[in-house]
């Protein structure tokens, strides 16, 4: 496997890492037995850390990192608690599968090394669905069939969940493939909190038997300057979401949601004066 084969079968690796991810997700929502759903966020949780690495030895290589999704290996199961843990089995044995095969064919060692510990994880994550799966089958015989936006307040909510899945994409995307500034960095953090915003309005939708849009938005590419006006739509949408929502916990979160989007804002802000500074330095030098 050649260095081309190699980027190409590590993006393949996001786009499952990705697909499994939401899985993981969307079925901790409709799974709502606290530690059930507890072990299944920390399983997605540890997906990201897989994705990131597999993204960053994109970037080592000298690859473009892309943020795709494989819709066929995308299994949402269900409604029978049963059927979704053992779709999730069937994902964790798809990875080692193919893990496996690269494993096999790369000659680069780095990445070896790396796919030899996702593999060992994935292997202990098929366990642990195989531990949840017998406690499903021993305590719950539970299915949950969870139902679109029905009024206004829900799909203001579910735009805004679709709103945080854009930010993370487009924000992580920035993050790997940004090698021109030197505060990238803040790409991960902005990234980071929007999962978190992601997961809280996932859960408030939950509660209420909504499951949001789950389909994955499109992902544009923009410097600094358009990041600083995007992320001011998005506080415009939360401050337009107050004037509309009701419910308490609701208008609790999305007032939680939009002072981080505050500070987004002004975090961006700072990194395009700073960029504008850089290039000025540059041309003075010159």
């Amino acid at each position: 496997m050649n260095k081309r084969e190699t980027i190409r079968s590590l993006l393949y690796n996001i786009s499952l890492e990705h697909s499994a991810i939401i899985q993981y997700f969307v079925h901790s929502l409709l799974m709502d037995e606290p530690e059930i759903r507890s072990e299944l966020e920390e399983i997605a949780r540890e997906e990201m850390r897989h994705l990131k690495y597999f993204a960053h030895k994109v970037r080592e290589l000298g690859g473009t990192v892309t943020i795709e999704r494989n819709e066929e290996e995308l299994k949402i199961a269900g409604p029978e608690w049963e059927k979704m843990i053992q779709s999730n089995i069937s994902a964790e044995d798809k990875a080692i599968e193919v893990y496996s095969a690269q494993l096999d064919a790369v000659k680069d060692d780095s990445v070896k090394r790396l796919l030899d510990r996702v593999i060992k994880d994935e292997t202990a994550h098929r366990e642990r669905f195989g531990n949840i799966l017998e406690e499903v089958k021993r305590k719950y015989s539970v299915s949950r069939v969870a139902r679109s936006p029905a009024s206004d307040e829900e799909e203001i909510l579910s735009g805004l969940f679709t709103e945080e899945y854009r930010n993370i994409l487009e924000y992580l995307h920035a993050y790997f493939n940004d090698r021109s500034c030197p505060h990238s960095h803040r790409y991960l953090d902005i990234a980071i909190e929007s999962m978190v915003h992601m997961g809280k309005i996932g859960e408030h939708l939950s509660e209420r038997g909504v499951l949001p849009d789950i389909s994955k938005p499109e992902v544009e590419e923009a410097d600094i300057g358009i990041k600083v006006i995007k992320e001011e739509g998005s506080l415009n949408k939360y401050d337009s979401a107050l004037e509309k929502v009701e419910d308490k916990e609701a208008r609790k979160l999305i007032g939680w949601i939009r002072n981080h989007e505050r500070f987004h804002v002004g975090l961006l802000k700072d990194i395009l004066s700073s960029s504008h500074r850089l290039t000025v330095g540059k041309i003075r030098k010159r």
